[in-house]
């Protein structure tokens, strides 16, 4: 049980170090808010010069920036009540497909003596015609015991890393397939946009064993690779970014401190109205970006898409507000999208997607709710195991306090 007293007395000790940590955090934030107007004086070219000398400034001016000035670009419509928003955005949206993937995953569980796990990937791609139906399917997956256990030493992590792995490979192997099929069938007007659930720079595996994290990186320089020699517009979404890349240009410019707790989206929060977003700014963070190389790779049957690429500064981002109660959305978008005079249209169906999605979008949530495994889904998954093996003869130890749950559960 929780000792009430105990909470108040200990909390009321560190009076003292809560509000200097507070007053300390309100600080920072003002001087970075002051600093913001910085980027309503300068345009492309004087940004690029005042950050000439700092090898990663957290960002950079894109093609957006020449020949203007200002971060923040207002969204031109007005609603009078949700029922206009649909309006617009089924208006908006009609005829340009969407793709959206997510997966979910079965942890190997030690109360088996084989460790076997599995993952789930589901996709959900809708045409946005009435003559065309959607398409909401999901492939299944098992991890067979001999890819999890591995050898020690490896240098490929424990069976959780291996399984999550396995997993993101599906998700955007998945997704580049889609993109392809999308492609193919819909050549005329304006491109199908993907999105993905999640940042495009996998600053996670910074942390990772180099191998292991290259994993990750190759995965998404080919996502990467996909959409632009596809000419499909991919979304990179991120509900609750902490982001620090324009924090840290600011810093830059304004000669303050590295922000270490003052992300994007706060400063942003207030700045934006519904539907407004920033000018797009290529990422230049000091992590993972320098790794995002892909080789020219000849081998037959290799993957589709060829030839060396440089990806190190080709992902933009842009701050989109989504919803009125809460800081911008992050959207992480290759910048062959802003070169090609894409960003628009992607920025729209973005809007569209989050009003029928009511604060989210739709095809995302939609691809989640069809991946998602429920405990009553593994406990199932477990129990077919069972059966499936003692149907073959094979092994199987269950620790018999499990075992008295599953047949309790199922």
């Amino acid at each position: 049980m929780l000792y009430a007293s105990r909470v108040t007395q200990q909390l009321e000790a560190s009076a003292e170090r809560f509000r200097v940590f507070a007053e300390t955090e309100s600080a920072a934030f003002h001087r970075f808010d002051r600093a913001i107007s910085l980027l309503d004086q300068l345009d492309h070219d004087a940004i690029l010069q005042a950050v000439a000398d700092a090898e990663h400034p957290g960002a950079l001016p894109g093609e957006e920036w020449i020949g203007q000035s200002g971060l923040v670009i207002p969204f031109k419509a007005c609603f009078a009540d949700h029922r206009a928003a649909r309006g617009w955005a089924l208006d908006r949206i009609r005829g340009i497909p969407t793709v959206a993937v997510d997966g979910s995953e079965i942890k190997p569980t030690k109360d088996y003596s084989l460790p076997i796990a599995a993952v789930q990937v589901a996709w959900f791609e809708n045409p946005h015609r009435e003559d065309l139906h959607y398409v909401k399917d999901a492939a299944f997956e098992i991890i067979h015991p001999d890819e999890i256990a591995g050898e020690p030493g490896d240098g490929f992590g424990s069976a959780d890393q291996k399984l999550a792995l396995r997993r993101f490979q599906a998700e955007v192997r998945t997704l580049i397939r889609c993109m392809t099929s999308l492609r193919e069938q819909h050549r005329e007007g304006l491109p199908p946009v993907a999105f993905f659930d999640g940042s495009l720079i996998v600053s996670f595996t910074r942390g990772m064993l180099e191998d292991y994290g290259t994993r990750y990186i190759e995965e998404i320089c080919h996502l990467l690779q996909a959409s632009e020699q596809l000419a499909v517009p991919l979304v990179g979404f991120v509900d609750t970014s902490l982001a620090k890349d324009l924090t840290t240009l600011l810093a830059v410019l304004g000669h303050l401190p590295r922000p270490q707790r003052v992300p994007d989206s706060r400063l942003l929060e207030r700045r934006l109205a519904w539907g407004d977003r920033t000018r797009a700014l290529v990422c230049a963070r000091d992590d993972v970006l320098d790794r995002y190389q892909v080789a020219a790779d000849e081998t037959p049957g290799s993957t589709p898409f060829q030839g060396s690429r440089d990806f190190s500064r080709e992902i933009c981002f842009v701050y989109l507000k989504t919803n009125g109660l809460a800081p911008p959305a992050r959207l992480d978008i290759p910048r062959w999208v802003v070169r090609a005079g894409l960003l628009e249209h992607v920025i729209d169906v973005v809007r569209a997607e989050v009003i029928i999605g009511n604060g989210y979008p739709y095809c995302i949530e939609t691809a989640d709710a069809c991946a998602v495994l429920s405990v009553h889904d593994r406990e199932r998954f477990y129990r077919l195991v069972q059966d499936f093996a003692g149907r073959h003869g094979i092994a199987l130890r269950i620790v018999p306090k499990a075992a008295s749950k599953r047949r309790r559960r199922v």
